[in-house]
């Protein structure tokens, strides 16, 4: 709730504007917010994009790379592994204390590609009568 010592300042202002003055007024109060939730979609793009390309540098990797890993989780930054643990909790822990604000890449060391799946569905025509 806004403050009445607030709208007993703002009001006689507002009641100078007209109809369009007062719609910009509130077009521009909703707006102030706006670029930094913009901002927050953009973050959070450019993480998931470089989540995915640390995803498809782990994956390009031959089995003989992975080998030393196998049975563990691993954490790879920069397209390096730079962690490994058999516990996801632990693993996570040292990843976050080390790495705070970086996209890093925790998987399982036997995650390949994922399976590609094709749905097909039974397409549906109208009969006319």
């Amino acid at each position: 709730m806004l403050d009445s010592k607030l709208l007993d300042q703002v009001l006689p202002t507002i009641k100078t504007l007209s109809p369009i003055e007062r719609l910009e007024l509130i077009k521009t109060i909703v707006s102030i917010d706006e670029p930094q939730s913009q901002n927050i979609e953009s973050t959070e793009n450019a993480w998931n994009q470089a989540i995915q390309a640390e995803a498809e540098v782990w994956q390009a990797k031959s089995l003989a790379e992975r080998a030393p890993y196998l049975g563990r989780y691993v954490a790879v930054f920069e397209g390096n592994v730079i962690d490994f643990d058999e516990s996801l909790r632990a693993l996570y822990l040292r990843v976050r204390m080390q790495y705070p604000n970086k996209p890093v890449l925790i998987t399982k060391a036997e995650t390949t590609v994922p399976r590609e799946f094709s749905v097909l569905s039974p397409r549906f025509e109208h009969l006319s009568r």
